[in-house]
C-alpha cells in the first residue's frame, strides 16, 4: 500500500516547457524528456531520460508520496520526496484507496491515446491509405490477433513496395518473427502465441531504430528506418495465405513512445519504488545487491558514491535497506561499510554481493581499496606474508602486523620480528596514508549479520586466501552469491569474482566458495583455465586477446546440482559456462546468442524449474533496455544447449546493473539508473508468455 493522495493530469502538445508546477517544484520538458526539479524540502533535480515526447501526451503526477510521475498511462519515475499539489494541472482524481494498482488504474483511465492515421477495417488497405503511410519516416503499426490453437500459425500483417516485400510479421512454432528484407533485418520474439488467446503486436519506426513490442513489452530492437510501402495486408500474407485465426482491431499510428504502445496493448503496469536515491544529499547510488532472506525479508545493498558516480578511487560506502512486505515499502538506508578518509585519496568500498548460509546468517562481501586505489591501478600481490599483514615504508622497507588486519591497535614488527615504534590502527583506517602503508592493491572483505541485517560484524579480509601473488586485481562480481541445495555439494556458498592478468589488460571469471558457512573461503578455477579462443590456448595469467575476457558474473544452480555462470564480456553475446562439481571447475564457454552483451553486470536466479536472467541489453542511446529473460532450466543442462529465452523489457530505456530474487508470485528486481539511483520493481510470473 502507498499513501492516499491525488493524481493530477496535464496535456502536453509541444511548445510550453512547463507541464505542471506546484509550491517549490516544476515538471518541465527539456528536449524530448521530462525534468522534475524543485527546492522543497531540499534541492532536487531529476532528468527523466526514459521519456520520449513527440506529438500529444498525457502527463500525470501522484502526490501521495513517494511522488510518482506517469506518462501516457505508465509510470516513468518515482522519487522519495513528497511535494505539494500543483496549481496549474488540467484535472485531478482523488484516491482514498492507494494500492499501486489503484493509482495505475486511475492514471490509465485519465489518459488518452493518439488517433490512428489508419484503422484496419479490411484485410488490405486501400490505395489512398497506403499512399498516406508510404512515405512516412516515423510511424507504428499495431494489431490485436488470435490464433485458433496450438500448431496454427500465419501472417499478422505484411507490406510491399513495387512488388517486393518490405515488412512481414508472422507467427510460427518458435515465436513471432518480424522481417524487413530491404534492411536485412530479422527479429524473433520467443513464446507460444498460438494459445487461443488475444495478443498485441506492434512494430514502431523512429529515431533510427525498428522496435517490436509483443503484448506491450519491447522484445526486439534493431537499427533501421521505416520501409516505403504501397500495399499493406492485415491477417494474411502478400500471397493471400490467411492467418489461422483473426485480427480483431488495429491500425497505423504516428510515432508512438513505449508508454503509448503499452496502453494500446493494455499492458500491466510495473511499479518503480525508490530504494536508494540521489535525493536529498547528492549521493549517487549504484551497484545493487538483493537477497531474499529465509524469513521473507528483502535485504538490499548498494554503493553510496559521494559527489560523483565514478568507480574507485572515490568516496564510497555500502548501504542497506530492508523490506518486510515484498518490496512495497523500504527502510531508510543504513551504512554497513564506509571509512572516513582523505577525499583526495579515499579509502573506498564498492561492489557488494550477498549470500545467506544454512544458519540464516547474511554474508556481505565487497571490494575494499586502500587510499587512492581502484580496479585499474591495483598492484600485484595480496599484501600478506602468511597470516601477517604486510606494510611498506616510503623507502621500500617492509614491516608486518602480526595476525593480519588489526582488531585493536597493534605494535608493528620488522621482517625479522623485532619491535618498532609504529602501531597499526585498528580497523580499515590502516588502509589510509601514513608513514607505513599497505600494498597498493584491492582487497575482498566480508561482514556478517546474524539478525537479518540489523547489525553487522567487523570486516575481515579474505584476500590472502583467494588471490594469487601475480594477480593485479581480484574483486567481487557484484550482485548475489548462492547456496547450493542439490547434490553432493549442497550447503556450499558460491560468490562470483573476477581477476585481471599480470599486465591488468584482461579479465577472467571464477567464484570463491565456502564449505563451512562462510568461515573460510577458497577460489575456484577460472572459466579461462584450459580454454581455447580463436584457435589459441588461453593463459589466464598472460593472455591479451579481449575475446577471452570474462569479468562480472552471476551464478545459478540447476535442479541436478550443476552450476551455470553467466558472464560479462567483450563479445556480442552473454557468455555461459557450466560446472559439474559445484563451481570448482568450469566446462566449455558458449554464447547465449539470444542475449546481447553490452559490457554490463548480469543477474540470475532459479525458481520452480525455470532460470531467470536479467541484464541491460542495449548501449545506445545510453546503457539501457533492462530485460528479464526466462527459460526452462533443463535447456541449460548441456554445454551445447540452445535455450529458448522469453524476454520482457522491464525498463526499455535507461538501465544499468541489477540484482534479482524469486518471490512467491514473481521476480523482485533491484536496478539502477546509473547516475540517478536504485529502484525496486516486482514482475509477476504471469506476465511471461508460455513456451511451446
Amino acid at each position: 500500500m502507498i499513501m492516499p493522495g491525488n493524481v493530477w493530469f496535464s496535456k502536453w502538445t509541444g511548445g510550453a516547457a512547463t507541464v505542471m508546477s506546484g509550491p517549490g517544484w516544476t515538471l518541465e520538458v527539456d528536449g524530448d524528456c521530462l525534468v522534475f526539479s524543485g527546492d522543497k524540502p531540499g534541492p532536487f533535480h531529476y532528468a527523466i531520460e526514459d521519456t520520449r515526447l513527440r506529438g500529444e501526451h498525457t502527463v500525470a503526477v501522484y502526490t501521495g508520496g513517494p511522488t510518482r510521475i506517469f506518462l501516457d498511462g505508465y509510470e516513468v519515475w518515482s522519487a522519495p520526496v513528497t511535494v505539494g499539489d500543483p496549481v496549474d494541472a488540467d484535472s485531478s482524481i482523488t484516491l482514498t484507496e492507494a494500492a499501486y494498482e489503484d493509482v495505475a488504474r486511475a492514471v490509465r483511465q485519465g489518459g488518452s491515446l493518439p488517433a490512428a492515421l489508419v484503422e484496419f477495417a479490411a484485410m488490405e488497405l486501400n490505395e489512398r491509405d497506403a499512399a498516406r503511410i508510404g512515405d512516412l519516416r516515423e510511424w507504428a503499426v499495431h494489431a490485436r490477433f488470435r490464433l485458433r490453437g496450438k500448431g496454427q500459425y500465419g501472417t499478422v500483417f505484411a507490406a510491399q513496395s513495387q512488388g517486393k516485400p518490405t515488412l512481414t510479421a508472422f507467427v510460427n512454432k518458435e515465436g513471432i518473427r518480424v522481417e524487413l528484407p530491404a534492411a536485412a533485418t530479422r527479429m524473433e520474439c520467443a513464446g507460444a502465441w498460438s494459445d487461443g488467446r488475444w495478443h498485441d503486436l506492434a512494430v514502431a519506426f523512429g529515431g533510427g531504430a525498428i522496435e517490436v513490442f509483443v503484448d506491450g513489452w519491447l522484445t526486439g530492437h534493431a537499427p533501421g528506418y521505416a520501409p516505403h510501402l504501397d500495399r499493406f495486408m492485415v491477417g494474411q500474407s502478400l500471397h493471400g495465405e490467411r492467418l489461422m485465426g483473426e485480427v480483431s482491431r488495429g491500425g497505423i499510428y504516428p510515432a508512438l513512445n513505449d508508454q503509448q504502445i503499452a496502453a494500446l496493448s493494455r499492458r500491466a503496469p510495473v511499479a518503480q519504488t525508490p530504494v536508494f536515491d540521489l535525493f536529498p544529499n547528492g549521493i549517487f547510488h549504484r551497484i545493487p545487491s538483493l537477497l531474499r532472506h529465509s524469513s521473507g525479508r528483502l535485504v538490499a545493498f548498494a554503493d553510496a558514491r559521494h559527489g560523483l558516480p565514478n568507480d574507485s578511487p572515490n568516496v564510497t560506502e555500502i548501504v542497506a535497506s530492508f523490506s518486510d512486505d515484498e518490496g512495497n515499502t523500504w527502510s531508510d538506508p543504513q551504512t554497513i561499510a564506509g571509512y572516513p578518509s582523505n577525499p583526495e585519496e579515499p579509502i573506498s568500498v564498492t561492489d557488494p554481493a550477498c549470500v545467506e548460509d544454512a544458519k540464516g546468517r547474511i554474508h556481505l562481501l565487497f571490494d575494499l581499496y586502500p587510499s587512492g586505489i581502484g580496479l585499474l591501478n591495483s598492484q600485484p600481490g595480496h599484501g600478506h606474508d602468511g597470516e601477517d599483514l604486510l606494510l611498506q615504508a616510503k623507502d621500500g622497507q617492509e614491516f608486518l602486523v602480526p595476525g593480519g588486519w588489526p582488531e585493536r591497535p597493534t605494535p608493528v614488527m620488522t621482517r625479522d620480528g623485532e619491535p618498532t615504534e609504529f602501531v597499526a590502527e585498528a580497523g580499515p583506517q590502516i588502509l589510509g596514508r601514513g608513514p607505513l602503508t599497505v600494498v597498493p592493491t584491492g582487497h575482498i572483505a566480508i561482514v556478517t549479520s546474524s539478525d537479518r541485517g540489523e547489525t553487522w560484524s567487523s570486516p575481515r579480509l579474505l584476500t590472502a586466501d583467494v588471490k594469487d601473488e601475480w594477480m593485479t586485481f581480484l574483486g567481487i562480481g557484484p550482485g548475489a552469491g548462492i547456496r547450493l541445495r542439490h547434490g553432493d555439494n549442497a550447503g556450499r556458498l558460491l560468490v562470483p569474482v573476477y581477476f585481471s592478468n599480470e599486465d591488468a589488460s584482461q579479465f577472467s571469471a571464477a567464484v570463491i566458495y565456502s564449505d563451512d558457512d562462510g568461515k573460510t573461503w577458497q577460489r575456484s578455477a577460472s572459466t579461462n583455465d584450459a580454454r581455447t579462443v580463436e584457435g589459441k590456448q588461453v593463459d589466464p595469467r598472460r593472455f591479451t586477446n579481449p575475446a577471452a575476457t570474462m569479468s562480472e558474473s552471476a551464478v545459478v544452480e540447476l535442479p541436478d546440482g550443476d552450476v551455470v555462470m553467466f558472464s560479462r564480456s567483450q563479445r556480442p553475446f552473454v557468455q555461459r559456462a557450466v560446472s559439474r562439481d559445484g563451481g570448482l571447475t568450469w566446462g566449455e564457454v558458449t554464447e547465449e546468442t539470444q542475449i546481447s552483451e553490452i559490457f554490463c553486470q548480469p543477474a540470475a536466479t532459479a525458481h520452480e524449474g525455470f532460470i531467470y536472467f536479467a541484464n541491460a541489453s542495449r548501449m545506445l542511446p545510453y546503457r539501457g533496455c533492462g530485460t528479464l529473460y526466462r527459460t526452462d532450466a533443463q535447456s541449460l543442462t548441456r554445454p551445447d544447449a540452445k535455450p529458448n529465452w522469453i524476454s520482457l523489457a522491464i525498463n526499455p530505456r535507461h538501465h544499468g546493473y541489477q540484482s534479482i530474487v524469486a518471490l512467491e508470485n514473481g521476480i523482485g528486481m533491484l536496478w539502477e539508473r546509473e547516475t540517478a539511483g536504485v529502484w525496486f520493481s516486482f514482475i509477476p510470473f504471469s506476465l511471461f508468455p508460455a513456451a511451446e
